[in-house]
């Protein structure tokens, strides 16, 4: 048993993926772990081995100081770049609000599925570049428009608006990551790029919990399925993925 709390929104994504994969005695790979609470979580839920990769040197600490008396969990500061492992070790590889950090997102899929198993299970998750709000600095629209052109707008524009606090006016004048913010259908479009099927993206009972809408709302979407679907797809604050290669 890991003697660490874990939060319950890891439990909720490994759900996700034990609709179609259980995790039980599986190997399992997080891609910007964090302190490592998806490993963690995977351990508690029977994986037989995990590990982690951090760029992040303070995360790399902090996850390596939680590790440091659980069995079976291993975590590498990595460069970003290439993962240190060979080709097919993981039954699952798992990554959770990377992709929108990453320069080359077709390099860093690349690597995904070379370190995962022919079978195996992968889940990705993002920011939702169609989300009207833009996650991180609450900036609404800005990620619709075109690449290079918003980090202009927030630069330019926006970062000098007294308006705004002086803390989001700082990170609005060196923001960088709106180039890399992508929709559900792209993410879907380039993991069958790769060779994958995508057996779940943007499940619609996850978009009526995220979204805040009145009750009315609520029933007049739950009984149409249709317009569910196509509504999480497009507007769920988050572009969830769930493959097999």
């Amino acid at each position: 048993m890991v003697p660490i709390q874990i939060f319950p929104v890891f439990f909720n994504w490994i759900d996700y993926i034990e609709r179609f994969e259980k995790v039980t005695g599986l190997k399992a790979l997080d891609i910007g772990c964090g302190s490592g609470g998806m490993p963690l979580a995977m351990l508690k839920r029977g994986t037989s081995e995990v590990w982690g990769v951090e760029v992040d040197k303070n995360l790399y600490d902090l996850c390596s100081i939680r590790f440091r008396n659980v069995n079976a969990a291993t975590v590498h500061l990595v460069d970003g770049k290439t993962l240190p492992y060979h080709k097919n070790s993981f039954d699952i590889v798992t990554s959770i609000h990377v992709l929108e950090h990453v320069d080359d997102i077709e390099t860093f899929l690349s690597e995904i599925f070379r370190v995962l198993k022919q079978g195996g299970t992968g889940m990705l998750e993002c920011p939702n570049r169609t989300f009207p709000i833009e996650p991180h600095n609450e900036i609404p629209f800005i990620t619709y428009l075109p690449k290079g052109i918003a980090d202009i707008i927030c630069a330019n524009f926006l970062a000098k608006l007294p308006i705004f606090k002086q803390d989001l006016r700082l990170r609005l004048k060196n923001v960088k990551s709106f180039n890399h913010f992508i929709s559900t259908g792209t993410l879907v479009s380039t993991v069958n790029k790769r060779g994958g099927s995508v057996l779940l993206k943007n499940p619609g009972e996850r978009f009526l919990a995220e979204t805040k809408i009145s009750r009315s709302l609520l029933i007049f979407f739950e009984k149409r399925p249709k317009l569910l679907v196509l509504s999480a797809y497009w507007f769920s604050k988050n572009a969830l993925l769930i493959f097999k290669k």
